[in-house]
């Protein structure tokens, strides 16, 4: 608990918690194979982010069977889901890409323990609720397809930390609202952005259009 809470403060783990985070923790702790990576923090914390990621979008009860049951396996966290739904570079996850794989709930905010992450793609699903702030923690990513799922609220200012962002896909959210975050100026390395079917509004950076 120590761990994950040094490296992200807001996570929660109430005993009395049905929460992702708790049903995640409660995982970690009755699989020999999490206890066994010991002192390998980065692969606890990873495979605890990714545990979570799991139960927040409903992963029993609501991800295609392909995917669900080669998830939470007795083995590197690698090595999980169908091919390429997770990648790995040196042990460290870099790659989640859950297309059209029947997600549903919400994107958890401790997907920013995923610090490695290059490319982010969860497409054609059933999320809601809003874009957690956290995903500014991904300052890796290179590729975050969000797109054709049930997202609402605002695009979070904090997107524009992602300055190694070379494409990003909202669209298909009809109930992302508000204007676009000044903040996407930063987002210099930026090719191909994707907002139709939005409720969005603004416009887009200048300077971004002078580079497409």
């Amino acid at each position: 608990i120590q761990l994950i809470q040094s490296r992200m403060p807001s996570t929660s783990f109430e005993k009395s918690s049905s929460s992702s985070p708790r049903l995640a923790l409660d995982w970690i702790l009755g699989d020999a194979y999490s206890l066994a990576l010991n002192d390998d923090y980065d692969r606890m914390v990873q495979r605890f982010a990714l545990t979570v990621l799991y139960y927040s979008t409903n992963g029993p009860t609501s991800w295609d069977s392909g995917s669900c049951d080669a998830w939470l396996l007795n083995s590197t966290e690698c090595e999980w889901g169908e091919p390429r739904d997770v990648e790995c570079s040196n042990g460290i996850v870099d790659w989640v890409e859950l297309w059209g794989d029947s997600l549903s709930g919400t994107i958890p905010g401790e997907i920013g323990l995923l610090n490695s992450l290059t490319h982010l793609d969860i497409v054609r699903n059933y999320l809601q609720g809003t874009i957690p702030t956290e995903i500014g923690l991904l300052s890796l990513l290179t590729y975050l397809r969000l797109s054709n799922n049930n997202l609402e609220g605002t695009i979070p200012t904090e997107i524009g930390m992602l300055s190694s962002l070379t494409r990003l896909d909202l669209d298909s959210n009809a109930n992302l609202t508000g204007r676009l975050p000044t903040e996407l100026a930063n987002l210099s390395n930026l090719v191909d952005l994707s907002l139709f079917n939005t409720q969005l509004t603004g416009s887009i950076p200048s300077n971004l259009c002078s580079t497409w």
